[in-house]
Parts: C-alpha cells; structure tokens; sequence
C-alpha cells in the first residue's frame, strides 16, 4: 500500500503493510485498522470464528437432514395405516378453489 508521501520507502516500491478488519452490522460493511501488536490476536479471532461458523453450518445441516428424514418416515407410515396422506382419501380428486384473487391449484 502506498502512503503517497514522495520521501517514503513505499515510493521507491516497498510497499507498506498493513491489517484491515472488514465485518457487516446493520447491512454495511466496516473496516478498521488493525494496528502490528493485534495483529496476531486477531487473526486467532478470526481463525476461532471461521471454525465456530463451519460446525454451525455443520450442526444446521445435520439438524435438516434429521427433520427431513422424519417427516419422509412419518408420511410412510400414514400412508401405510390407511390413513389419508395430507389429509385427503386416497383416489380423491382435487377441487380448483381458488386461493387468493385469480389464483387457482
């Protein structure tokens, strides 16, 4: 990154580093600067959240997946009982209500 100062090494091509944290609140997105002696803790932070978000997603997936495994099993077996599956007979036609204006089934 360079400074714009003429006299700066960054002129003669070494560029300066530098530690930006960038994160969303309230739909915008912010950046800080991160000044050298944080700059370790907060790639830790930032390690630690990356691994907290991938088992979130992990757990939210798993969390489906039961759900949905369920609810397949459930509608087996009321179809199996002889129970209406969705609540209606089997071989019951469906009627055209309307379900709002102008739409229809």
């Amino acid at each position: 990154m360079k400074c714009g100062n003429p006299r700066c090494k960054c002129a003669r091509g070494e560029l300066h580093t530098a530690c930006y944290l960038s994160y969303r609140k309230q739909g915008k997105t912010h950046t800080i600067h991160i000044p050298k002696a944080l700059t370790k803790k907060i790639e830790q932070y930032c390690g630690n959240w990356k691994k907290l978000k991938a088992l979130l997603e992990k757990q939210t997936e798993q969390v489906l997946t039961d759900l949905l495994k369920e609810y397949r099993t459930n509608r087996k077996l009321k179809g199996k009982k002889g129970e209406p599956v969705d609540g209606k007979a089997k071989g019951a036609k469906r009627s055209a209500k309307p379900f709002g204006k102008g739409l229809s089934r």
